[in-house]
């Protein structure tokens, strides 16, 4: 391969990318799970609390 440096086929990078999206995705599903808690967390306070 002439010109080409290592890890730069588009089969690589194509690999790569599918790679990154699926931790991000995994990251995303972890945030949107600790969003919901936090929400009913606040939510639970809340109610606790007398109206004022």
């Amino acid at each position: 391969m002439s010109g080409q440096h290592e890890g730069t086929t588009p089969e690589e990078r194509r690999r790569r990318r599918k790679a990154a999206i699926v931790r991000w995705s995994a990251a995303g599903r972890w945030v949107l799970r600790v969003a919901l808690l936090v929400h009913k967390v606040v939510e639970i306070v809340v109610d606790s609390f007398p109206d004022s």
